[in-house]
């Protein structure tokens, strides 16, 4: 699980960089990873989440096109929008 966790997260912050350059490429976080942060909110709260995941993309704005800033990550996470999607497919 860690290893997934860790190869999900790194390729979100290697596809934010490369997303500057080409607007037509997607990311998709993995559903057991996905899974495992639904977990942690249910057992431990959203606080728990938001401690682990940092403030994000949190005052980005909703244009779509975000960068990476490690100053206000701490590890990257999916965020509870990104959660909630994979329970209306």
């Amino acid at each position: 699980m860690f290893y997934s966790l860790l190869e999900n997260s790194v390729n979100y912050v290697y596809w934010l960089n490369e997303r500057k350059r080409e607007h037509s490429l997607q990311f998709q976080w993995d559903s057991e990873v996905v899974q495992f942060i639904e977990t942690l909110e249910y057992h431990g709260g959203r606080r728990i989440v938001n401690l682990l995941r940092g403030l994000g993309h949190e005052g980005e704005g909703g244009s779509g096109i975000h960068t990476f800033d490690w100053q206000k990550w701490n590890w990257p996470l999916p965020g509870k929008t990104t959660r909630d999607k994979q329970y209306e497919e």
